[in-house]
């Protein structure tokens, strides 16, 4: 019986087979970089900052503000930037209207690079089948957050949105059902 026994364990061993725990190739640390594409109809620059460290806020908070001031951000957030797996980030995207008429936007979904770095994140972010107005003088922000997984293997990630702009005519009438109006 032994003798079987340690056959078994020779064969089973051979094909790759082992009782030791895999070896894990996590990176201690994740380069992250979240960029936005405008497409021709979108005039306004998407700008990420950082969270104020005293302020109390809420992921998805969107709000339109009159000045900058009243956003609750620090400093523009310096791309790349490092995250450890089980790691989160939270963050600002800004835009300011210096137009003369509202703008109206929504977001593709976003793509991440490599696209094998897609697996185990989540990106609470504006990809959310909304359409958003920025009034004209005025600031848009949402606050979102980036969380990574224990199990998060990659060493680098680049999250990129599609900004599409979108008429007010059919703002208020194609997209009338998803004009987001929680402000």
């Amino acid at each position: 019986m032994t003798m079987i026994l340690s056959a078994a364990l020779i064969i089973l061993g051979n094909w790759g087979w082992s009782a030791e725990k895999p070896i894990s190739h996590k990176p201690k640390s994740v380069s992250v970089k979240i960029s936005f594409k405008n497409d021709d109809g979108f005039p306004l620059k998407m700008k990420v900052y950082e969270v104020k460290k005293a302020s109390q806020y809420d992921i998805s908070e969107t709000r339109i503000v009159s000045s900058m001031k009243k956003v609750p951000a620090d400093q523009l957030l310096v791309q790349p930037f490092s995250m450890q797996p089980a790691g989160n980030r939270s963050m600002i995207l800004v835009l300011e209207n210096n137009t003369k008429s509202s703008v109206f936007f929504l977001a593709s979904p976003h793509v991440v690079h490599p696209g094998h770095a897609s697996f185990g994140h989540e990106f609470e972010c504006l990809c959310n089948h909304m359409v958003y107005e920025v009034p004209p003088g005025q600031f848009w922000y949402r606050i979102v957050r980036l969380n990574l997984s224990p199990d998060f293997q990659d060493t680098e990630m680049d999250v990129v949105h599609d900004l599409i702009g979108v008429s007010k005519e059919d703002a208020h009438t194609k997209y009338r059902d998803i004009l987001y109006n929680g402000l």
